[in-house]
Formats: structure tokens, C-alpha cells, sequence
């Protein structure tokens, strides 16, 4: 089980959570963002040496 569905099945299982969707990278996250306008959302910073 890879960290991203296991935070789903985390998350999903408390009842007003739903998780709709994933990203690829930041500018992926802020077009979803601001298409599905979600209350809460979780994101990974790195720079360019984390890869």
C-alpha cells in the first residue's frame, strides 16, 4: 500500500472527509485546487534536491 492510499483509507474512514483527488505537482495542485475548491488541502514541499 503506497502512503497516498493509505492516507485515503485514513481519511475516508472518518465521516466528513472524502478525498477527490491526488496531484502531480504544484502547478497541477493549484488548477485542481481552484477547480474543485476543497475545504482542506494537504501538500508536500520540497525543492529541487528532494526530487
Amino acid at each position: 500500500m503506497t502512503f497516498r492510499e493509505y492516507l485515503r483509507s485514513l481519511l475516508e474512514k472518518a465521516a466528513d472527509f472524502q478525498v477527490v483527488d491526488f496531484t502531480v505537482d504544484g502547478e497541477d495542485a493549484v488548477q485542481k485546487a481552484l477547480a474543485l475548491k476543497p475545504d482542506l488541502s494537504r501538500l508536500r514541499l520540497c525543492d529541487a534536491a528532494d526530487g
